[in-house]
């Protein structure tokens, strides 16, 4: 796409970063404000539900990724990973 940056390396949050108050405030918080919940109805009427967390400016997105977890797992078990990619540039 011209006009558009090229991709940046992944930098992780630290676990020491995440281990401090702030750091695990800000993760929530991240979550709960940035996030945008929605459901819709699968195959044979399942309830699916969604948390979608899109960069503010299309032109500075990486992409976008989506992450489908397991039967017995929820999406807050993914809040690190989601953040982190979420503070690297990509929509999830």
């Amino acid at each position: 796409m011209p006009g558009r940056p090229p991709p940046r390396g992944l930098v992780p949050g630290s676990e020491a970063e995440l281990a401090t108050t702030a750091g695990a405030d800000r993760l929530g918080r991240c979550w709960s404000t940035r996030g945008e919940p929605g459901s819709f109805r699968g195959a044979g009427g399942l309830m699916l539900h969604y948390l979608a967390l899109r960069q503010a400016d299309p032109l500075l997105e990486e992409g976008a990724i989506v992450i489908s977890s397991g039967r017995t797992e929820t999406m807050r078990e993914y809040k690190e990973v989601v953040h982190d990619r979420w503070r690297n540039g990509w929509s999830l």
